[in-house]
C-alpha cells in the first residue's frame, strides 16, 4: 500500500509525464501487434501466390546465380526423406512460325509423367506429346495464332528450325499461364537438345509428402554446376523455404 501511495502521488505531481509514459506503452504494444499481423498476412499471401503459380509444388530449386543447374540433382533431391515428387523443368523463350506468321512462346521442357502430377493443367484437345517432334500448346495461345490439333508449326532455336506437330491443347488452371502468355510444352530431352542445354535444367519442382517429418532430417550432398562449383552442404528441409543452399542452388517454397 505504501508503494502505491508513492506512485499515485508522483502521478498527481507529474500528470504530463504519466500520460506520455502510458502513450509510449500503448504505441509500443500496438506497433508489435501491427508488425506481427503484417508478417502473418505477407506469409499467407506468399503461400497462396506460390501455390497458384506452381500448383502442388511446395518447393522450387533454382540456381542462386540465375543460371541452369545440373539435372543430376533431381535424383539426389528425390532421395531425400519426405520428398514425394521431384520434377525437372527447362524454361526457354522461343519463336514459333506458322507459315510466315511469327510469334513468341514460353517453352517448357518437362517430363510429362511427373510434370502433370504437379501442375493443375488439363488437356482439352488431343493428347500429351510422346515423341521428340511433338508439342502441346496453350489453348488460348493456339487460338490466337490460328493453329489446331494435328497442325504443324516450326520451332526456331539455337540449332535452327524444326517442324513440330501440335498433338494437344492445354488449359492451365494456375496463374503461371496468365503470366506466361503463350505457353508450349515439349519433351525435356528434346528441349535440352534444341537449346544446347544437355543435362541441365532451370528448376526442380518438389512435392513433399503430407504430414512429412522430413523437416527434422538432414542429409549431406555434393554437387558441381558448370557455372559455379558447389561444396558439401548440409541440407535441412525445415529451412528450404527460407533459401537454403545446395551446391550453388536456392530453394524457394511456401513452407
Amino acid at each position: 500500500m505504501v508503494t502505491w501511495k508513492f506512485v499515485l502521488r508522483e502521478m498527481r505531481k507529474r500528470p504530463g509525464r504519466t500520460i506520455l509514459t502510458l502513450l509510449s506503452i500503448v504505441i509500443g504494444v500496438s506497433a508489435i501487434v501491427a508488425v506481427r499481423l503484417a508478417t502473418n498476412a505477407t506469409h499467407e499471401s506468399y503461400t497462396q501466390m506460390f501455390s497458384s503459380v506452381n500448383g502442388r509444388a511446395t518447393l522450387q530449386i533454382i540456381s542462386s546465380t540465375g543460371t541452369a543447374i545440373p539435372e543430376s540433382l533431381v535424383e539426389k533431391v528425390a532421395s531425400i526423406n519426405g520428398v514425394q515428387i521431384a520434377t525437372p523443368v527447362l524454361r526457354r523463350g522461343a519463336v514459333l512460325f506458322l507459315g510466315k506468321k511469327k510469334s513468341r512462346v514460353y517453352l517448357l521442357g518437362v517430363e510429362p509423367e511427373k510434370e502433370f502430377r504437379i501442375r493443375q493443367n488439363e488437356v482439352v484437345a488431343g493428347r500429351l506429346f510422346a515423341a521428340s517432334d511433338e508439342i502441346v500448346l496453350d489453348e488460348s495461345y493456339a487460338r490466337s495464332i490460328g493453329v489446331a490439333v494435328d497442325g504443324t508449326v516450326r520451332l526456331f532455336s539455337k540449332r535452327g528450325q524444326k517442324e513440330m506437330q501440335v498433338v494437344g491443347l492445354m488449359r492451365s488452371r494456375t496463374a503461371a499461364a496468365a503470366a506466361q502468355g503463350g505457353a508450349a510444352w515439349m519433351s525435356l530431352r528434346f528441349a535440352q537438345q534444341r537449346f544446347s542445354a544437355q543435362e541441365l535444367v532451370d528448376s526442380i519442382d518438389v512435392v513433399t509428402r503430407p504430414r512429412s517429418r522430413c523437416g527434422r532430417d538432414s542429409t549431406q550432398t555434393r554437387s558441381d554446376t558448370p557455372q559455379r562449383r558447389g561444396g558439401t552442404a548440409s541440407l535441412n528441409t525445415q529451412s528450404l523455404g527460407r533459401g537454403a543452399s545446395l551446391g550453388g542452388t536456392t530453394w524457394i517454397g511456401n513452407g
